[in-house]
């Protein structure tokens, strides 16, 4: 088996994501239907319309997966960690800053960063699940901070918690956090609009959603509408396929 990258139309999307309403006719599931006709993004190593592109990897080739993407001034690195999370580097090559976006496995991220000759001075936390912080105790070196959400449980080392609307600066971007709260309580998604990125952890995937362990169908239905207003154009980077 290969690696692919597949263009969905719209509509069919949309008819698969009814289809599994029908299945299974779970609200979380619902709320998924109803939304991912308008955001069809993800994992897209090509010049492809991001709005219309996901890839489509089959379990035998996802730990060979690695990618390095532009995104505007950003550059975006993409990884396997543990058994079906990805994990995230962003890098501004003018000021030598890299963000991890969760930290899954701390084992996989020094190998990336390593690999890539970038230096650790940022970690972005979705929510406290521990395949998102399991890192964050060893990758929290000495001039690295963490920041993640306010109201999300523990956060391994952080030192800047995160509310809807607060903004952050990395390098020469920033970066408006989201209140994507539904699958834990005060998930947050971390959105860069000048580069036309953003990175929703557990919030929403290729073809669904996280699971609602903590939160409540209005709540998550609300997060989801969130990030569908965001601009067409948006890359959406999902911690699970």
């Amino acid at each position: 088996s290969t690696s692919m990258l597949c263009s969905i139309d719209v509509n069919v999307l949309f008819a698969a994501s009814v289809t599994m309403v029908a299945l299974f006719r779970r609200p979380a599931s619902l709320a998924s239907a109803l939304f991912t006709f308008r955001r069809v993004a993800a994992f897209s190593t090509t010049t492809a319309s991001p709005a219309a592109a996901f890839a489509c990897k089959h379990s035998e080739s996802r730990r060979n997966f690695s990618s390095k993407l532009m995104a505007g001034s950003l550059q975006v690195a993409q990884f396997p960690c543990l058994s079906d999370n990805y994990g995230y580097l962003i890098h501004d090559a003018t000021t030598g800053e890299t963000a991890a976006v969760d930290t899954p496995d701390a084992a996989a991220y020094k190998q990336e960063l390593e690999k890539r000759g970038w230096t650790l001075t940022h970690i972005l936390n979705t929510h406290h699940h521990n395949d998102h912080v399991g890192g964050n105790s060893e990758l929290k070196t000495e001039g690295v901070r963490v920041y993640g959400p306010a109201n999300d449980g523990s956060i391994p080392g952080m030192d800047n918690p995160l509310s809807d609307s607060d903004t952050l600066t990395f390098g020469g971007a920033e970066a408006i956090v989201i209140d994507v709260g539904g699958h834990t309580l005060g998930h947050i998604a971390f959105y860069f609009p000048e580069d036309k990125t953003a990175f929703v952890g557990d919030s929403l995937f290729s073809l669904g959603c996280g699971r609602m362990f903590e939160g409540t169908a209005p709540q998550f239905w609300s997060s989801l509408k969130r990030l569908r207003d965001l601009p067409d154009d948006t890359i959406i980077y999902c911690a699970h396929e």
